[in-house]
């Protein structure tokens, strides 16, 4: 008699835990593959250990997805979290888009301190629309590929170079060299083909037959661009506390797994560009100093016109 009455219970405390158990969807326009996606996935399954399976996390991966739609669902309720590149909604506010102001933060430690000057002033902006961002991770920095060494810059003027976007095209105009409109994922066949001479890439966008007609890798770094995880507030502060305190905790881990995963796969990029036989170098002081001059400083002087005081208090703050 007490075999049906036990099992009874253990179904009934089944579907009480079933019902406790909260569900967030987490939209991302990233591959499954991609070493964000990835991190986002790892980070889903730390929540749902650390909240003891009170708080499930659901991907859902749509590469249609428009970085701005994503932000405003999370904002109004439909979507619980989404994974965006930072730069991406800087039409809105372009603060947001300092991480890519070419050549302001070349290389990892130069990408933490600039971070670390933006945490309070995107904190403050998210959260007066009803956001947070619970980690922030780059992706590995893009560097120049060159069909010939370049040690300088007037080597630059007159080369055909991959325009990809407004930045792309704003630096190959800024150099002299003659920019090859091009959509992003267009670049690698253009590189196969030999419509253009120089392009900025990073380990994400290589394919190693595209590029074998480019003989030097030139490491500028030029501007690591980050994602942001970003969430409903309400929906946070909805969690009970033990709840929150797991979201946390999941976070700051995958803030630091990404973080080091993104140099990893940078690092990883230049050994198998190498082993290619290609040449890979540090920028010359000629070249750096001609390119920060020359690009750096003037496309930093457009971001602060759009941005103003609040601008340069970012900028300030990161120098010091």
């Amino acid at each position: 008699m007490l075999k049906p009455l036990l099992a009874a219970l253990a179904l009934g405390a089944a579907a009480l835990a079933a019902s406790a158990q909260t569900v967030w969807e987490a939209a991302t326009p990233f591959p499954e593959k991609d070493f964000q996606a990835e991190n986002l996935a790892q980070f889903a399954k730390d929540v749902e250990s650390a909240s003891g399976g009170k708080l499930k996390i659901s991907i859902k991966r749509d590469a249609a997805l428009k970085p701005a739609d994503a932000k405003r669902a999370v904002q109004n309720g439909p979507l619980a979290l989404a994974d965006l590149r930072l730069a991406d909604v800087q039409s809105e506010w372009a603060t947001f888009g300092v991480d890519s102001v070419p050549l302001l933060a070349s290389g990892y430690t130069a990408a933490r301190k600039l971070y670390q000057a933006q945490r309070v002033p995107i904190g403050k902006k998210l959260a007066g629309q009803g956001l947070v961002m619970l980690y922030s991770v780059p992706s590995p920095p893009p560097g120049l590929f060159v069909k010939k060494p370049v040690s300088k810059l007037l080597e630059l003027r007159e080369l055909k170079w991959a325009a990809y976007s407004p930045a792309t095209e704003r630096m190959a105009k800024l150099v002299g060299a003659k920019p090859v409109a091009l959509a992003a994922d267009h670049v690698a066949q253009a590189v196969a083909q030999g419509q253009v001479d120089a392009a900025l890439v990073a380990a994400d966008g290589f394919n190693a037959d595209a590029f074998e007609p480019m003989h030097a890798f030139v490491d500028l770094q030029a501007w690591l661009p980050r994602n942001g995880l970003l969430m409903n507030l309400k929906a946070f502060e909805a969690l009970d506390k033990d709840t929150r305190a797991a979201v946390v905790k999941a976070a700051i881990a995958a803030e630091k797994r990404g973080w080091k995963e993104s140099e990893t796969r940078h690092t990883r990029f230049l050994g198998l560009i190498k082993d290619m036989g290609m040449d890979v170098v540090t920028p010359s002081e000629p070249l750096r100093t001609g390119l920060q001059k020359t690009v750096g400083e003037p496309m930093l002087d457009e971001w602060l016109q759009r941005t103003g005081p609040e601008g340069k208090q970012l900028i300030d703050d990161y120098r010091r």
